[in-house]
Formats: structure tokens, sequence, C-alpha cells
């Protein structure tokens, strides 16, 4: 439904001074495939171009460099009218913060006719009939329509921001970190929920977490971003299962599963800026496997099985092979050299 290729986002920074400022990369050379009906989980740390990924999938950002192509149409070259008609109307957007995300004056009912308005869909009183439609759909009770979001619960009012993403019935929902907010028991019944509407509406969504063991679970394929690069990228179960980058490893190990037993990973060095980004892999600056060849050009893609695809030089033992795609034998034991510090 919508590909990403070669695509580079640049900011001015504030800092560098008076007549020079800073460049920022937040995204470099990021090819990327969304599919329709499944879910793509985006997975890394703070800073590290999730939320510009976002940005760019959901055409609020348009890239510095690279192409974004909806249905094979370069989605920048379509006519303003056709891209808010067309691409504006087949991907909805929750943010991750619904407090921020729903303006604080007008009611929940006015909040799911906006976009009804904005794109003239139907008559009055068949909006009218889709706001109720959505507010059902998300189990809020038919009185909520008429409440501000300062008088709903912080689980409420993200349901709130999901009903009004599938106002217009996209067939694509990207998800910035939707649940970051909220408790632990909020979270689970939101993530509940857009699995639920997943499999009633056929849904694709696009889900933006930095925790890893939550993404597993829910999507499809993965994708695992450092420093505005993607480094991983492939089936959940074969990535998790067994990473080939470090830096997927680091992050299966900072967020431990109740199910497995994993060897916590403890990262040194320093933590390459955005300004002024390493030549080589961005992650060698921190990675217990780094050598010269990571250092001299960021590495080239490996490919193993089912489209599992890395960067790195040295990846980790266990890995599928990239030429044959096996990975460990059935109950071998994987090893992993890391550093002492």
């Amino acid at each position: 439904m919508i590909r990403l290729e070669n695509v580079h986002v640049r900011h001015r920074a504030r800092s560098g001074g008076l007549f020079h400022r800073d460049t920022v990369h937040a995204l470099t050379d990021v090819s990327l495939q969304v599919r329709r009906g499944e879910i793509l989980g985006l997975v890394g740390e703070s800073g590290c171009g999730k939320s510009t990924l976002a940005r760019v999938l959901t055409g609020l950002q348009k890239p510095s460099q690279g192409t974004v192509a909806f249905r094979d149409e370069n989605l920048w070259g379509l006519p303003d009218a056709r891209r808010r008609g067309e691409f504006g109307s087949s991907v909805g957007v929750v943010f991750q913060d619904p407090s921020t995300a729903l303006n604080p004056r007008l009611p929940v009912q006015r909040i799911l006719r906006d976009p009804l308005d904005v794109h003239r869909k139907g008559t009055p009183a068949q909006r009218d009939a889709r706001v109720t439609e959505l507010l059902d759909l998300v189990g809020l009770p038919p009185h909520t329509r008429t409440s501000l979001p300062g008088q709903l619960s912080g689980g409420q009012r993200q349901r709130v921001a999901i009903a009004r993403a599938l106002a217009l019935e996209p067939e694509l929902i990207v998800a910035d970190e939707p649940t970051s907010a909220l408790d632990v028991s909020v979270r689970a019944q939101v993530l509940n929920l857009l699995v639920d509407l997943r499999e009633r509406l056929g849904l694709g969504m696009v889900f933006i977490s930095h925790d890893i063991q939550t993404v597993r679970y829910l999507s499809d394929r993965l994708a695992v971003l450092y420093l505005g690069r993607i480094v991983e990228e492939g089936p959940s179960a074969d990535v998790t299962a067994s990473p080939a980058h470090p830096y997927t490893e680091a992050l299966l190990s900072a967020t431990p599963s109740l199910l497995e037993t994993t060897e916590r990973v403890v990262l040194s060095g320093p933590v390459p800026s955005a300004t002024h980004p390493p030549r080589g892999c961005p992650f060698s600056t921190r990675c217990w496997k780094a050598d010269d060849a990571c250092t001299a050009a960021f590495p080239a893609q490996s490919l193993g099985q089912a489209g599992h695809r890395w960067h790195c030089v040295h990846p980790m033992t266990g890995a599928p092979d990239a030429a044959t795609g096996e990975g460990p034998a059935p109950g071998s034991t994987t090893t992993l050299a890391r550093s002492s510090k």
C-alpha cells in the first residue's frame, strides 16, 4: 500500500551558531513497505526516528530525499486534491498522548464528526449515525458523545482517538506509541482493542513502540531502527527468535519476558549524535562486536529466509545464515560474546 525508497529526512537544528545551523539526520536511507492487512511493528529507543517515520508514512512530513509511493504512485507528485482526498481518507493516525491529541474544548461527537465534515462523507444524518457507530466500535457508551476529553479517563480518550482515526474507514492505521501514556491494565485493553479491530475490519497497521516484547506478539513483521536507520527487518517470529543485529539483541534483553530467560546486555560507549552520525554502522560506538570494518562504511544488506534482512558485518551467533537461511540446530545453545563493561 505504501512504499518508501531511500528516504532521508533532515532537519535544521537550533545549535551550531548564528550563521550556521547543524543538520539533524532524522532518517537516513530508509526503504520499507507497508502491505495491506498486516501489522508492521517499528521499534527502537527514544530519538531513533520512529515518530519521524510515522509522519512520513502519514503524509505529514515530506522527505528531504527519496520516494514515498502510495499505490505505486509518487505521493508527493499527486495533485493536492488527490493527496488529501485519496491518501488522507486511506490512512488514519493515532498519536502518542491522547490528552494533547484531542481538542479539549470540543465534545466527543464534534471530534468524531470533524473528519466526516472535512471530507464531506454522507449527509448530516448519516454522519451522526456514523458517530454512534464509531463509539460502539471502540466500546464507549453512548453518553460519552457529549463529554469533553477532560471528563474522560486516559483509556477512554485513547479510544476516542482510535475512533477518530477509523472515521473515514481507512485501510491503514499508524499508531505512534498509543499506549505509552496509559496504565498497564488500560494499556492491555487498548492493545486488545487494536487487535480486535484488525480482525473485524481487515485493517493494516503500523504499530510504533520502544517495547519490543509488546510489538513481537502484536505484529506480523518487525523493523528495528537505530539513529534513523533500519538495521534489521523481517517476520516478527524470526527477528525475535534469532536476532541478527546486536542492537536487536540488546533491545530484547532490555525488556525481559515472563516466558523466557534472557541474558542482560549492558551497553557501553558513547551514544552517537544525530547531527554528526558515524560514517559506518551507527551502533559501532556501543557495540561489543565492532571493529574497523564496522566503522569504515555502513554495512551492506544481508538477506536470510522469509525476508529477514539486516545490516551487520558481524551478525549474532545463531542468526540465520545469509546464504542458506538456516538458523541454529534445534536444542543448540546460542553463545553471545559481550563486553565485560
